[in-house]
C-alpha cells in the first residue's frame, strides 16, 4: 500500500480513523489481504480480559466498505470519455423515457461528484508537496482554471434537464449535486488559499482564489441553495448539508454487508465433543462403581454419581474454554460477505478480537514497538495488556468488472473508526498543579498536562509480497485524544 502510514488521522476528540485499500488485481481472480492490529494499553488504564469484552470491541469499531474511487485526474473531467461526458450521454435516453436510464443518469452524476472531490483532493495535496519547485506557478492556475471550466461545463448542461419528458426529481438531483459541488470547491480553494497565501509569487493568485470563492457563495444565495457560511451565526445548515450532501454523493460507492458469527459449525463440534468426553468420564465413573464397589443402592452409590456428575460438569466447562482458546488460531469472530448493489459476491472478511499475552507477540512486532525503559517503569512489574484485532480480507477481481457504471472499479476501501471513550475512564485528572520558583524570591504553581500513551503497531500485508508495519501512538487524556504520532513505515518479508 502507497503512502500506508498517510491512512490515520484524528476523526473528532474520542475517534481515530484508520484507511486500508484493498486493489484488486485484473489478473488474479482472487486477491487475499490481512491487517493485524496490536494494541499496546498502560495497565492504568483498566482495560483487560475481564473489563473489556469482544462485544465492547466491537461496538467502538465502526466500520465502512466502499470501492476506491475511480481515478481521473483535474484536467481529464471534461473531454472524450470524461465523467462529465459520460453523464451528458445520459441525456438523450431519459429524454426518450428508455428504461433504467434515470438510475443510470443518477449513478453517472454521483459518481462524477465523488471523482471531482478526489481529483480537487489531490491535486491540492500535490500543489502543497511543489511550492518550493520551478513548476508550482503552473500547477496553481491550473487547479484555479479546471475548476472554473468544470464548473461552467457541469451548469450548462442544467437547460438540456429542461423538457417535459424528464421527471423533476432528475432536475432536483442535479440541483443538489450543483450545490455539493460548489461547497467542495470552496473547501479546496480555502486549503490552496492558506498553502500558498505567505509567498509572494502567488499573491495574484490568491486574489483569484477569493474572488472565485466569493462569487461561489453569492451563486449559492442566487439560486436558494441553504448553504451560505454566516461569520456571525452558528453554521449549522452549511454543516449539516455539506455533509449530507457528501453522503449522498458518495453513496454510489458504498457496498452492501451481511456479518455473521464465523466458525458456528466448528464451535458446536467441538462442544460436543467436549460434552461427550465428560459424559463418557461420568458413565465410566458410575459403572466402575457400580461393578467393583457397590452392588445395590446405596449412599456410596448415590454420592459417587453425584461426584461424576459434577466432575463431568467441570469437564465439560473447561473443555469448552480450552477449545475457544484454540480455535482463535484458526477461525474468527465474525464473519462479513461483501455485496454489490444486485447482489455480486464482491468479497468478504473475516474479524477477531483477543488480548495476547506479551510473549506471544510477534518478534517483529515486539521490535516495531520498541518499548523504552520509561514505559517498563510505569508499567512496573505488570507489563502491558496487548490486544489483537485480526482481519482477513478475500476480494473477487472478476466481481468488479461492472460494479460501477461505465468504470473499472480499482479495489475496495475498507474505512474503520476506532472510539477511544472507554478507555478514558479510570484515567486521572487531565491537568496537574506544579509548584515552581518564580525566580522572584518566592513560589508560584503553574498547569500541567497528564497524558496517557496507547501505542499502536499495525501490519498490512497481501499474500505473495512483504507486509507493511505502521506503528503509531494514541496520545489521551481524560478529555479525549490529544493527538497521533505516526513513526514511519517498515516493510519486511512476510516469509510466505
Amino acid at each position: 500500500m502507497k503512502n500506508f502510514a498517510d491512512q490515520f488521522k484524528l476523526h473528532d476528540k474520542y475517534q481515530v480513523e484508520m484507511k486500508f485499500t484493498y486493489p484488486a488485481a485484473p489478473d488474479s481472480k482472487v486477491n487475499e489481504y490481512s491487517v493485524d492490529t496490536y494494541f499496546f494499553l498502560p495497565t492504568n488504564l483498566g482495560i483487560n480480559g475481564e473489563t473489556y469484552r469482544k462485544e465492547e470491541f466491537f461496538s467502538d469499531l465502526h466500520e465502512y466498505i466502499r470501492l476506491k474511487t475511480p481515478s481521473v485526474p483535474i484536467n481529464g473531467m471534461t473531454g472524450p470519455g470524461s465523467p462529465l461526458e459520460k453523464l451528458e450521454q445520459t441525456f438523450p435516453d431519459m429524454t426518450a423515457k428508455k428504461p433504467d436510464s434515470v438510475s443510470l443518469y443518477s449513478a453517472r452524476l454521483k459518481l462524477f461528484c465523488s471523482i471531482m472531490r478526489s481529483a480537487m483532493r489531490d491535486q491540492e495535496m500535490l500543489i502543497e508537496n511543489s511550492l518550493e519547485h520551478p513548476g508550482a506557478d503552473s500547477l496553481v492556475q491550473s487547479f484555479i482554471d479546471e475548476t472554473e471550466s468544470i464548473l461552467k461545463y457541469y451548469r450548462a448542461l442544467y437547460p438540456k434537464l429542461c423538457v417535459q419528458t424528464i421527471p423533476e426529481d432528475v432536475r432536483e438531483l442535479f440541483r443538489h449535486a450543483d450545490e455539493y459541488l460548489s461547497i467542495a470547491i470552496n473547501k479546496y480553494l480555502y486549503k490552496l488559499y492558506y498553502s500558498i497565501r505567505k509567498k509572494e509569487q502567488f499573491s495574484e493568485f490568491c486574489k483569484r482564489i477569493v474572488t472565485h470563492a466569493e462569487q461561489e457563495i453569492e451563486y449559492r444565495k442566487a439560486h436558494n441553495y441553504p448553504s451560505i457560511p454566516d461569520p456571525d451565526g452558528d453554521n449549522e445548515e452549511l454543516i449539516y448539508r455539506e455533509g449530507t450532501l457528501k453522503k449522498a454523493m458518495a453513496s454510489i460507492l458504498f457496498l452492501r454487508k451481511e456479518t455473521r458469527r464465523d466458525g458456528v459449525l466448528l464451535e458446536h463440534i467441538l462442544f460436543s465433543f467436549a460434552a461427550g468426553i465428560a459424559m463418557a468420564f461420568a458413565t465410566i465413573m458410575a459403572f466402575i462403581t457400580q461393578k467393583y464397589i457397590v452392588q445395590d443402592i446405596s449412599l456410596v452409590l448415590f454420592i459417587t454419581l453425584v461426584v461424576a456428575y459434577m466432575g463431568k460438569d467441570r469437564i465439560k466447562e473447561l473443555l469448552k474454554l480450552y477449545f475457544s482458546r484454540r480455535m482463535h488460531r484458526f477461525i474468527h469472530d465474525y464473519k462479513t460477505r461483501i455485496l454489490g448493489e444486485n447482489g455480486e459476491k464482491v468479497g468478504f472478511c473475516r474479524e477477531s478480537f483477543n488480548f495476547l499475552k506479551e510473549s506471544d507477540v510477534p518478534r517483529e512486532v515486539t521490535e516495531i514497538r520498541h518499548k523504552a525503559y520509561l514505559s517498563d517503569l510505569e508499567n512496573g512489574c505488570f507489563g502491558e495488556q496487548v490486544i489483537l484485532a485480526r482481519k482477513q480480507v478475500v476480494v473477487n477481481s472478476q466481481a468488479f468488472h461492472d460494479l460501477i457504471r461505465g468504470y473499472q472499479a480499482e479495489g475496495l476501501v475498507d474505512i474503520m473508526r476506532f472510539n477511544f471513550s472507554r478507555f478514558l475512564r479510570h484515567m486521572d485528572n487531565p491537568v496537574k498543579k506544579l509548584f515552581i520558583p518564580d525566580f522572584k524570591g518566592g513560589i508560584t504553581s503553574i498547569d500541567a498536562k497528564r497524558v496517557y500513551h496507547v501505542n499502536i503497531v499495525v501490519r498490512y500485508g497481501m499474500k505473495g509480497l512483504s507486509d507493511s508495519y505502521v506503528k503509531f501512538r494514541i496520545v489521551l487524556s481524560r478529555n479525549g485524544i490529544k493527538r497521533i504520532n505516526i513513526f514511519p513505515t517498515v516493510t519486511r518479508d512476510s516469509g510466505k
